[in-house]
């Protein structure tokens, strides 16, 4: 009998890889021949002495196996023992069983698998809920898995193949198993089963809002539904203030009757987030609207035309200053990845302006709580900015030569995003002269500091000396200025 190579019976496509999780994933010993995963078509043995096909190895074919099959080999230990084996039926509407669908379970501990593949071209849907009799019992899905049905509210699981997250209700799961779509020579390996409870109602909003359907992560769709409310409440603020006139500015009375009706709605959403509610306090709307104010009367004098992201992040910011400076909302970064979807802020940034959005997000979130927490004057403002847990996020600082370089545009995002802080609390820094305009005091040190910036030529450690020399003449001057 002649024995062909499995790239000769199989090919190299869905088939073939249906196979090879059925050989990684049955209790035994896989084997896999010499040049499978590379795709050779020759066969190889001991009593080969050389190759006799001229064949370049298959790179796309050796990465599928990276993706797919290498990591159920590291879980061998789940896979290769008989104990906790079960074999399921995968039964069709009609109540009948699909003989071309393979589908076992198995376990390790705590931890449990469950495989499916469609041996056959063509679809088939089907569910698995029971296993097939052996030695005269049969179990229930929920059981070989080693899952209690009375221990939650919902069971979360992913396909180590696709790597999709699901979710179903516990109890529908326990009495009607697994309702599973499958394409020709199709096949899934569920891994990473976990039960929990739903105390607030989150995980019955994300069941929901996905159904049967796998998503990427279960994580991020959480976070996307707890924090869609507040980005459309931002959308609408922000969709409002990008209609107020740059040059004739309106008074405190008329932005107090714009935005109230706004800041209304915003702030019962925000005190659901909140792990501290009571920072929303009674003078909540008023310590906006004027924060909004100050922003809106002076941010086209320090922040240049055509940054919509960093002036979008200022608002944000002035909105929820006491949300970022007490870290009230966990994962609050992961509202700037749900404002863009929202209507009005979709239709103004483009996707290099949403990515410069998510960098503000995270800089805001760092910056926040250091400057609501120091006395801050230009010398604590240097030490935050070059703070070395933080420079790299800030700075954007990367290693050539033995020299530490940082990034222009890194920078440059930091000292507007300050200077709107500044403007937004109209924080009073200790200048050389403060009976001076406060925003003219703003627009030199801005100035002066970009000079420090381009006269460093970019490195780090020149750029932090030249700001501390900076300093030192400004005190100087200063002092003598006061004798």
């Amino acid at each position: 009998m002649r024995i062909h190579t499995a790239i000769s019976q199989y090919g190299t496509d869905g088939k073939y890889f249906g196979v090879c999780v059925l050989m990684s994933t049955l209790p035994g010993l896989p084997m896999f021949g010499h040049g499978q995963v590379e795709g050779f078509a020759e066969k190889y043995g001991m009593e080969y002495q050389r190759a006799y096909y001229d064949e370049e190895p298959n790179q796309e074919l050796i990465d599928r196996h990276r993706r797919e099959i290498f990591p159920l080999l590291h879980k061998r230990y789940l896979f290769a023992e008989v104990e906790n084996f079960a074999l399921f039926d995968f039964v069709v509407a009609d109540g009948s069983f699909n003989e071309n669908v393979f589908a076992f379970s198995n376990r390790f501990e705590a931890e449990s698998a469950l495989i499916v593949y469609h041996n056959k071209w063509g679809a088939a849907s089907g569910s698995i809920k029971r296993s097939v009799t052996i030695n005269g019992s049969s179990i229930h899905l929920i059981d070989a898995l080693g899952l209690s049905s009375v221990d939650g509210d919902y069971i979360l699981f992913r396909d180590q193949i696709s790597g999709l997250e699901y979710i179903r209700p516990l109890a529908e799961f326990s009495s009607s198993g697994i309702q599973i779509d499958l394409r020709a020579y199709d096949y899934r390996v569920f891994v990473d089963f976990t039960v929990l409870s739903d105390q607030d109602g989150i995980y019955s909003s994300l069941c929901s809002s996905i159904s049967s359907s796998g998503v990427p992560s279960l994580h991020h769709t959480l976070l996307d539904l707890k924090f869609t409310p507040l980005s459309e409440q931002i959308d609408a603020i922000f969709s409002v203030w990008s209609k107020l006139p740059a040059t004739n500015n309106p008074s405190l009375l008329e932005f107090d009757t714009q935005f109230s009706p706004l800041l209304n709605d915003l702030e019962p959403i925000l005190i659901n987030l909140s792990d501290d509610p009571e920072i929303i306090t009674g003078d909540f709307q008023k310590s906006v609207i004027e924060r909004l104010y100050n922003l809106h009367k002076n941010i086209q004098t320090i922040i240049p035309d055509g940054l919509l992201p960093a002036e979008l992040s200022s608002v944000i910011w002035a909105l929820l200053f006491e949300i970022f400076a007490l870290s009230a909302i966990p994962d609050i970064e992961y509202l700037f990845i749900t404002l863009p979807k929202q209507p009005y802020t979709s239709t103004v940034l483009t996707n290099d302006l949403r990515s410069s959005l998510n960098d503000h997000s995270k800089i805001i979130k760092s910056l926040a709580p250091l400057f609501a927490n120091s006395t801050l004057d230009l010398k604590s403002l240097i030490d935050i900015w070059f703070d070395p847990s933080l420079s790299n996020r800030f700075l954007g600082i990367n290693e050539y030569d033995g020299i530490s370089w940082f990034s222009k545009e890194s920078f440059e995002t930091l000292l507007n995003l300050t200077l709107s802080y500044l403007i937004f609390t109209e924080f009073q820094l200790e200048f050389i002269n403060i009976n001076e305009d406060h925003n003219a005091q703003l627009l030199h040190l801005r100035d002066e500091v970009l000079n420090c910036m381009k006269k460093s030529n970019y490195q780090v450690d020149q750029f932090h000396n030249a700001l501390l020399r900076l300093i030192k003449e400004w005190n100087s001057q200063a002092a003598n200025s006061k004798s």
